[in-house]
Parts: C-alpha cells; structure tokens; sequence
C-alpha cells in the first residue's frame, strides 16, 4: 500500500508541479538579423522579451497554446503553439515607422513625464556614480564581407548561401573589469582568442565603439557626440512616443520610440528605450544615428536589477555596417557582443591596487585551452563560426599571419620590421625648408633581438644643404609598468632654432616648423634622459645635455658674428606633462594613450649649467601650456591653449621663444595653436603669454541633405617682451609688448569627396585677419587664406 502511495504522490506532485517551457529566436523576416526586446505575451497573460540575440525562454505552470510578439516598427505575429512545439524560429515583418504623423491633439504628450522622470534619475541609475564596481565579461566580435544586400542576415547558417559566404573573422576575449569612482578604470584581459593569429594583442580596439552605459548627456559613436534622448530639455528636441506598456508585478516599463523633431538641426539619434518605474531607469535601450552615411552603427544595451538595489548593464551588443567597403556591392560588418556577469557593487577597492593602465592584456591570455572557453563562453559559437576558427587557424599558420601582424603593428609605430633591426621611417624620409630632401635611413633593434634594450642610430645628407646629419641612441627599459626608460644619445645634426621645450618629448605632436622653417642651427650634442611616469597621470623627462651650436643664418650677438663659431652650453631639463582621468591601453605592442575629457597640463624648466663640460650660460628657463577642449550640447567642440614663458636673462637667438607663426605664402594649411598670419621668425622674445581659441560649430547652424559645411571661429592673441633686443643683429626682434590680434573664420567641409566609400574628404577653405598694434601698412599682409582637410561619415 506504501509503494502505492508513494507512486500516486509522485504522479500528483508531478501534475502540480509540472512546468511547460518554451524557447526560440525572433528574426527580421528580410535579413534574419535578431530583434532585441521583443514583447512576448502568452496565453496565460504572462509577459517576456526577447535578449538582445533575439532569444527567448518561457517557463509557465499553464500549458502555453499561443504566443504574441510585439515589436516596433514591425507587424504583430500571433502562432499556435503545438504540445509537441518545444523551441520555435518566429519572423517578423518589418512595417514602416512614421513618427513625425503623430500629434499630441490636446494636452502634454504623455511620454513627456516619463522622460523627465528618468532624466531627473540619471544620477542616481549611472552605474558610474558608484563607489566602486568590478565585473567580469564575455566578449565576441565577429568581422565578415558580404553582398551589401545580405549584409545583417546573420542567420539561416544552414542554408546553401551562408555555406557559399567567406568565413568570419572572430574575437573572443573574458575580461575583469575593476572601476572606482570618479575616474579609475581598470580592464584586464584574461583569456584572448583570435582566428587566425596565435599572439593577438588587439583586443581593446573592439570594445570601444559604444559607451558603457547610456546615462551621459553627450553620447559618443564613432568618434562624434550625439545628444542623449535621457537628458535635460531632450522633449525640445526629440520626437517621443508611447509604443507599448508592460506589467510586471509591481513595475511598468514603458517602452518608447524617439527620433529628432522634424526642423531641429543637431546631431540626433533614432530608436527604442525602456523605461522601468523602479527608479524610472532604463532597462533597455537600442540607438543608432538618425542621420545615416556610408557607415551604419547601431548599439544595443539590456540592464538587470542587481542586488535588489542597482540597476546595472548586462549586455552591450552593437553592429557596424560599411556597406560599399571594401567594394561596391561588397560590404563589411562587425558585430560586437558583451556579457556582463559576476558583478559586485561598491566592493572597498583601493586605488594603489588598481594599475594606471586602462587597459591591458594579462601574459598567457591566448594560451588558454578548448575547456576553458566552453565553460566560460556566454554565446555558443555557431557552427560557422566554429568552420572559421578551424579554417582561419589552419591558414594563418600556413601564411604566417602573425609575422604579417607584427608587420602591421610596428608600421603604426612609424617602423618597418626587417628581422632583429626596424627601420625608422622618421628619420629615413626628411623633408624641410632647409634641408629639402635628406636621402638617409634610421635603424633601431627591436623585442626580437632584447626587450630590455633599444640601440639605434641614423644617417643622412641634405640635397638643399648638401650636409651630412647622423646620430646614436641607447634606450634600456627598466620598469614597464611605470614606463622607465634611460636614454643616452650622441647627435650631429640641424635642428629648428629656439624650438620650445615643451614640444621636445612629444614624439607624436605634429610641430609645423620642423618641416617650414628654414633658420636652423647645426647642433653636436650628448644627452643622457630619464622618463618614468608618476602620481597616475603625470609623465616625466628629466635630462641632461650638452651641445655645441652654431646659427646655419645670417647673425650677431652683441656684434660678434656666430654663424661659423660654435656656442657651448649645458642644460639640465625637467619636463612635466600632466593629464587628468588619462586612459592607457596596452595594445599593438605599445602603450596607447586614449585621451582625457579634462585639460593637460605640460611644464618645462631648464637650467643653464655655466662652466660644466666648457658650458658658457648659466640662466632659468621656464614654459607651462594647458589644452583643453569640451563639447557643448547644441553648440559644438571648442579648443583652447594658454601658453607662457619665461627666461629671467640675456641669451643669445636662438635660445629665446621664437616660432609661433606660420605664414609663408599667399595659401597654406590651417595649423591649430598657430598665429596663421605671422611669419615664422617675426617676432622674438624671452617672455610670452599667447592664447588660442577655436570653436567649431559643425553643421549644428545650417545643414541640407548634400551640403554640410562646418563653421569654425578663431581667436588668436599674444603678449610679449624681449629684454635685450639691441644684443642681437642681422634677424628680426620684433616682441608683442602692446598685444597681437588675429581672428579667423573657417568653412570646412564646402566640398565632399567620396573617399574609398567610407567617408568623405572635406576640403574647406577660411581666412584670418590681423589687426591691433601690429596692423601691417598693406591689407593683403595682414589677410592669410588657408584650406582644411576633414573626414566625416556622412
């Protein structure tokens, strides 16, 4: 009778208890792309939706008969679910999507207070106003060619046109990523993988295409600012509509459409977001730019409730698309993938634990085996997926994919690699004013031959000076992590006179006058340096140098002519550049700084050594910059410079401040930080202070469907004084005690060349205007023309 019972009690539990479940994927009927956050109502009432890949599961205690799927922008799909219907591939048809046909008749459009409400919540739902936070994430990136018309068709991998299409390119990487407020990022990647290469070393450029969560007022896509639906007098500006409401439990969400207001002109977005009146956050959000070009992005985020008291991103998902790229009928996609997990909310982190770096790749990251990526993988591979690894591996190893990647990474250093040794193409290709064309070369050892030392030199002759240059280094790396470096060097060579300071250890910043000046001095020096970064952000220079000079111009310094005589001096020199909340990334084989949103700060101070090594000066130097830029919404991107410097005695030229015009015909490039009206020696001084300013509207202030020109406004002034102007003949002396005035107005952007069907070629045109004190007799002196070059997507 007990056995009886037991079987009766299993069979009733089993009735009570019993649960029917239901999975499958949603896919645009056209191109089978997966459709995010679809709305799945059931029978029984219950609601879901759909993950970012489109995916669903249902689990009901009522058996589910039907199944509804609403979606924006596409026809409602009610089916029948069979008994013995257990995983389901549903497609929906697209419809088209009209915002501007709706009207508020009477009244505030509702979607109005719902938006006001989470804007007035953004601070409190930013993830990023945490304390601290630390995650660790799944990431694939998958890279294909394709027909432009099945571009997005992602699915359907059995069928006969999938089989016939390239394989992909894939990367996948596990990462843990440690954040503490307001400005500590730290990314480390653990495990790497990319078909093809067996020592990747690229994983942070896939990761950077979308912001980390949707809450700032200025969301940032390729490298262009777009305004936040989710921010303060958005209702202005976008077009909102109610599309759908759900409930669950205790919570609405509401889900809105938004694109901007017909008539408004500034760069906008167009797409879905989700609003959950738990703390009117956003739950899930699909942007992309209202405004379309050769390229087309779009990015998807999927927030959860984590710990019943944040809400945080569990998913970040975008899609790249260059359509015509790399022929016409020949697109590219890049789909990226993010999956959040193992998140901890505001542990106690210190931040001497956290390294300077941003982002970095942990040694042995692309060692790990088959095992460990099926355990951590978040997404399955698909089956072609699965045939590219194998296929893309097997060719890269019988190509050498790797030797032709390092190839590519040392030619962004400016190097080619040739076995142990690379050529520097920085000092083998030289073209200046003075020199014309310098036919030589610049060889350097690299990682092959020892990571830990760098012995280079080069050699040249000057067609125009008929001058033979040359020079040696020794570089030893002694402290990675901190960047310590210890340079000795020996160089016999021309240089630009007076250069400053702060530009000496800006290897990467662009300097105009090396290449259009034409006084020069002949310099013989050795000089040993020491770098290292400190305190975070702050990177350090610290020298010594002794040099032999002598003028390659016409001069005298107090009547004594030094253009055949060499000087000697001694100088020790200590730079400084300071850049706050700074991101490295440790990629390319390389340390890559990403930029900061706040102002850099360079200092230079150098010291005068009067009797050491023959040295005959002895005075203080002293240069400080800082570069700021910021964004503002409606209005565009301004840039700004403040320069100063001081020199407390009489030196001779070519030891002053000189070099800050630019001018040297009738047309020439525009020159951020330049005077575009005064000639480059025209003005000679030991104590400066100059302002840049420029403002660039873009074509927030007029803008047609073809022409898009780019307003841009300059403002150019400079104080300065020289205290021994008489000392110094046969060269201009000329200082900006009583001020110097320029203004300029610039049009980039008048004229769009289609360049390789990726983005478009800008050619602009602007002229700037001298006026003040150093008004010159004729108007023409004081007018000079530049051209610009810009690129933009659309």
């Amino acid at each position: 009778m007990q056995k009886y019972l037991f079987i009766i009690f299993v069979l009733i539990s089993n009735l009570v208890f019993s649960q029917y479940k239901l999975a499958g994927k949603i896919r645009d009927s056209k191109t089978g792309e997966p459709l995010a956050f679809v709305n799945i109502i059931i029978n029984t009432g219950k609601v879901t939706s759909s993950t970012i890949n489109g995916d669903f599961s249902i689990v009901s205690n009522t058996k589910i008969t039907t199944i509804e799927c609403k979606y924006v922008g596409y026809k409602n799909k009610k089916v029948a679910v069979s008994s013995s219907s257990s995983y389901l591939n549903l497609l929906l048809e697209s419809q088209d999507l009209h915002l501007q046909e709706f009207k508020v008749v009477a009244g505030e459009n509702p979607a109005h207070r719902i938006i006001r409400n989470a804007v007035a919540n953004k601070k409190v739902n930013n993830p990023e106003n945490l304390s601290s936070f630390r995650y660790k994430s799944y990431n694939k990136t998958r890279l294909a060619m394709d027909s432009a018309t099945h571009l997005g068709d992602s699915v359907a991998e059995d069928s006969k046109l999938k089989e016939k299409t390239p394989p992909v390119f894939l990367i996948e990487s596990i990462a843990k990523k440690t954040f503490i407020f307001p400005d500590i990022n730290e990314e480390i990647v653990i495990a790497n993988r990319v078909s093809g290469l067996k020592m990747p070393s690229f994983s942070s450029v896939v990761t950077q295409f979308q912001p980390f969560a949707f809450y700032e007022n200025v969301i940032t896509i390729l490298d262009k600012n777009y305004l936040n639906p989710i921010s303060k007098g958005s209702t202005k500006k976008y077009l909102f509509r109610i599309e759908d409401t759900l409930l669950n439990e205790a919570d609405t969400t509401f889900i809105l459409s938004y694109q901007p207001r017909e008539g408004k002109n500034f760069d906008g977005l167009k797409g879905i977001i989700y609003i959950n009146t738990n703390g009117y956050a956003i739950q899930n959000v699909i942007a992309e730019p209202f405004e379309v070009g050769f390229i087309t992005m779009k990015i998807q985020q999927k927030y959860t409730f984590v710990n019943g008291t944040n809400w945080f991103p569990e998913q970040l998902n975008y899609q790249l698309i260059i359509k015509n790229y790399p022929a016409i009928g020949l697109g590219t996609q890049i789909n990226g993938e993010a999956y959040l997990d193992s998140v901890e909310l505001e542990p106690e982190l210190r931040r001497r634990d956290v390294s300077a770096v941003s982002f970095r790749i942990k040694n042995g990251a692309n060692e790990k085996d088959s095992s460990y990526w099926e355990l951590e993988r978040k997404s399955p591979l698909t089956e072609k997926e699965k045939r590219s690894f194998y296929f893309l591996d097997s060719l890269g190893e019988e190509l050498s994919f790797d030797d032709k990647f390092r190839f590519f990474e040392k030619l962004m250093e400016g190097k080619i690699p040739i076995k142990f040794m690379d050529i520097d193409l920085a000092k083998s290709l030289v073209s200046n004013n003075y020199e014309g064309f310098r036919l030589g070369l610049g060889l350097s050892t690299n990682d092959k031959l020892a990571k830990w030392f760098s012995l280079g030199g080069f050699f040249g002759y000057g067609l125009k000076d008929k001058e033979w240059k040359y020079g040696g280094d020794l570089t030893l790396f002694l402290n990675k992590e901190h960047e310590v470096e210890l340079l000795a060097s020996h160089k016999n060579t021309i240089e630009e006179t007076a250069q400053s300071g702060l530009n000496k250890y800006r290897v990467s910043s662009f300097q105009a006058n090396t290449y259009i000046g034409f006084q020069k001095d002949r310099v013989k020096s050795n000089s040993v340096a020491l770098s290292f970064r400190a305190l975070r952000y702050a990177k350090f220079n610290v020298s010594v140098t002794n040099s032999l000079f002598s003028p390659r111009y016409a001069y005298q310094y107090k009547s004594d002519d030094l253009s055949s005589a060499f000087l000697n001096n001694t100088e020790v020199e200590v730079f400084l550049q300071y850049a706050f909340k700074e991101k490295l990334a440790e990629n390319f084989n390389q340390r890559i700084s990403l930029g900061t949103t706040y102002p850099v700060l360079s200092v230079a101070y150098a010291r005068g050594m009067k009797g050491v090594l023959g040295s005959e000066w002895e005075y203080n130097k002293l240069e400080a910059r800082v570069d700021a830029s910021h964004f503002f919404k409606n209005m565009g991107q301004s840039h700004i410079r403040l320069q100063g410097g001081w020199i407390d005695r009489a030196l001779p030229y070519n030891m002053q401040f000189t070099g800050f015009g630019i001018k040297t015909g009738d047309l020439s490039v525009f020159i951020r930080n330049s005077f575009q009206t005064v000639t480059p020696y025209e003005f000679a001084m030991d104590k400066y202070a100059v302002l840049h300013f420029s403002h660039n509207f873009g074509s927030l202030l007029f803008k047609t469907e073809k022409f898009k020109p780019h307003l841009v406004l300059h403002q150019h002034v400079g104080f300065g004084s020289l205290s021994n102007a008489t000392d110094h003949g046969l060269v201009s002396v000329q200082t900006m005690e009583k001020g110097f005035f320029e203004s300029g107005l610039q049009i980039d952007n008048i004229l769009r060349i289609n360049y390789l069907n990726v983005a478009y070629l800008g050619l602009g045109a602007g002229v700037n205007y001298r006026y003040g004190a150093y008004h010159l007799p004729e108007l023409k002196d004081n007018l000079a023309y530049t051209i610009s070059l810009i690129f933009t997507t659309n």
